[in-house]
C-alpha cells in the first residue's frame, strides 16, 4: 500500500520544543492574531506550493512529513492540507501517526461507530489533540464512504499509565482470533508485569510498555 508518514522525536506528553521555547516579550500577540487567516481547503495554501510539493514527491510510495514545532497551529494546518493533497491527488492511502498504536486503533474503531471526529482525536497523544488536527479526522470521516478511504495507524509503542488499559483492550481484540492457550499465557504474563510496575512505580528496560 502507499503510505504517508508523520514522524518525530517525542517526549512523553510534552513536545521537547515546548520545554525550551519562549515567546519574545516584544511580540504583539493581539496584532498578529488579527492578521492570521486559517485555511481549510486544498486550494487556499496556494497552487504553487502544492505543485512544488508534488514534484518533490514524484512517484515515491512513502513520504515522511517530518517534525515541526508542537503547539504551533500553522504547522498543523499545512500538514493537514498536505495530507489531503497526498491522498486526493497523489494516491496515498495510509497515514502513520506519532501516537500509541493501541490508543489510536481503538479511537478509530470508536469513530467508525459514532462518526464523531473527536473519538478519533482522543486516540492521539494529548499534544496532538488540537482544533487543527481535529479537521484531519473530519476529513478521514469524509473519505470512509469512498472507494479509497484514508487510514490512520499509530506507530508509537509507548503506553503511559493512563493509556495502559487501552493497550490491554487492544491486545484482547487482537487475540480473539488466536489460540486459547496462547491467550491464557499472555494474560498471565500481563498480570505479572502489572504487579511489577505497581511494586516498582518506575519504568524499567524490561517494562512491557517499552
Amino acid at each position: 500500500f502507499l503510505a504517508v508518514a508523520v514522524m518525530g522525536f517525542f517526549v512523553p506528553q510534552v513536545g521537547l520544543d515546548a520545554l525550551f521555547t519562549n515567546l519574545p516579550s516584544e511580540i504583539d500577540g493581539e496584532k498578529i492574531e488579527k492578521q492570521l487567516v486559517a485555511f481549510d481547503s486544498l486550494s487556499e495554501p496556494g497552487a504553487e506550493l502544492f505543485h512544488a510539493f508534488g514534484e518533490a514527491v514524484g512517484s515515491r510510495k512513502v513520504v515522511a512529513l517530518g517534525e515541526s514545532q508542537h503547539l504551533t497551529s500553522e504547522y498543523s494546518q499545512i500538514k493537514v492540507a498536505l495530507v489531503r493533497y497526498l491522498h486526493e491527488v497523489k494516491g496515498f492511502n495510509v497515514l502513520f501517526f506519532e501516537s500509541p498504536t493501541a490508543s489510536l486503533q481503538l479511537g478509530m474503531r470508536k469513530m467508525d461507530l459514532d462518526c464523531r471526529s473527536l473519538s478519533g482525536l482522543n486516540g492521539l497523544f494529548s499534544i496532538w489533540q488540537t482544533r487543527e488536527i481535529l479537521s484531519l479526522f473530519d476529513y478521514v470521516i469524509e473519505t470512509q464512504n469512498t472507494n479509497r478511504p484514508l487510514r490512520l495507524i499509530g506507530i508509537d509503542p509507548q503506553h503511559f499509565l493512563s493509556r495502559w488499559s487501552d493497550a490491554n483492550e487492544f491486545l484482547d481484540l487482537v487475540m480473539e482470533t488466536m489460540d486459547t492457550d496462547l491467550i491464557n499465557d499472555e494474560v498471565q504474563s500481563r498480570e505479572f508485569w502489572n504487579e511489577v510496575m505497581i511494586e516498582n512505580k518506575t519504568y524499567k528496560p524490561a517494562d512491557p510498555r517499552i
